[in-house]
């Protein structure tokens, strides 16, 4: 039984694994900034604000006095006639207080690489959705007792839950007697006799096929 986890964003469709760009790596067309219309629409416009806006750490931006998290705003580009390429056209700016979202910027810290963040108070993920925007999303996870389980960012896990990143869901195990074993390079949960891939559950492999 899996249960979905509270999506800042209206109803939007999960892809794997957004690419973001931090403060200690020079973005492309960094003044170019954007925001949505509104909480509930997934349809942008260029930023208003009156002065600067400066990145105070991580994917935390300063402007006017107000904190944002910046997220990057990609599109398909067409490349060499028959490659479809990603291209970073600005940042997207969300003002946290607009979502219930109270930031300790002293704790904030990247705890996955431009994926996924924790403060003293909460664990955030920023995967993409409809239409490859990005979005926030705040955890259930307990900040103090967040690990990450694999390389790939799969599953992270806290003293009673464990989230799979890629379909936004926790899965209905005993946090404790989880953990991830990689066949063929792979990383899969592994639950008693219960093989996960994502959140689905598999046939369990025997020994031989694992590579741990």
């Amino acid at each position: 039984m899996l249960h979905s986890t509270k999506i800042i964003s209206a109803s939007l469709t999960v892809a794997y694994l957004a690419l973001m760009v931090s403060c200690g790596e020079k973005p492309q067309n960094e003044d170019h900034y954007f925001q949505y219309i509104a909480k509930e629409s997934d349809s942008i416009v260029p930023f208003s604000f009156q002065g600067d806006i400066q990145c105070l750490k991580a994917n935390i931006f300063i402007s006017d006095e107000n904190l944002y998290i910046g997220l990057p705003y990609y599109i398909d580009t067409l490349q060499d006639e028959n490659q479809i390429v990603q291209k970073k056209v600005g940042t997207i700016l969300f003002n946290p207080v607009d979502y219930g979202i109270n930031i300790d910027t002293a704790s904030y810290q990247f705890i996955v690489k431009d994926m996924i963040a924790k403060d003293e108070n909460h664990v955030y993920a920023y995967p993409k959705g409809l239409f490859k925007l990005p979005f926030i999303q705040v955890l259930d996870l307990n900040p103090a007792h967040t690990i990450v389980l694999d390389h790939e960012a799969t599953y992270l896990r806290d003293d009673s839950l464990v989230y799979c990143f890629p379909t936004n869901t926790y899965l209905d195990v005993k946090a404790k007697d989880f953990e991830v074993i990689y066949i063929q390079h792979v990383p899969f949960g592994k639950y008693h006799s219960i093989l996960y891939y994502w959140d689905e559950p598999q046939e369990l492999p025997t020994t031989s096929e694992w590579n741990r």
